[in-house]
């Protein structure tokens, strides 16, 4: 229930409504539209890694590598939606994040996600440490208790 996510302490990373054009053949909100949503609100939740300028040496990213999705109700054009995200565990290299939608009429959680992402030199095109400064931001939003 959304009522769970925030007292977790969830960030909000999107909200708006399900457009028709977002709709598969049967008015759902389509499994490639469920991405897209969940891949447009990530920068929501990490625009705090950014370091300072003076602290950039080289140019770094970010890479999912791999997505789980759980859909529990197949939300339908006109519901308004609301995704909430969180960090579940930081290790060295990877970390992951959790994704929660919920309607907001029902405050149903209507898809969840797991993500297992990297911290991604983009020059030298590879998975790197994450970077101490990083790495507290991210403890920061951790939810150790957070589940698909």
């Amino acid at each position: 229930m959304l009522s769970e996510a925030e007292q977790l302490g969830m960030v909000r990373t999107y909200t708006g409504a399900v457009l028709p054009s977002l709709c598969n053949a049967d008015g759902h909100l389509s499994a490639r539209a469920c991405m897209g949503v969940i891949s447009d609100a990530v920068p929501n939740l990490l625009h705090h890694l950014r370091s300072d300028r003076t602290e950039v040496k080289r140019r770094i990213g970010g890479a999912a590598l791999e997505y789980r999705f759980c859909y529990r109700r197949a939300p339908q054009a006109g519901d308004l939606l609301a995704l909430h995200s969180g960090v579940r565990e930081v290790g060295s290299k990877a970390y992951q994040l959790c994704h929660w939608m919920f309607d907001l009429s029902t405050g149903e959680a209507v898809v969840t996600a797991e993500a297992v992402a990297v911290m991604f030199d983009l020059d030298e095109r590879r998975a790197i440490t994450i970077p101490d400064s990083a790495r507290q931001k991210l403890e920061h939003f951790l939810v150790p208790e957070l589940t698909l």
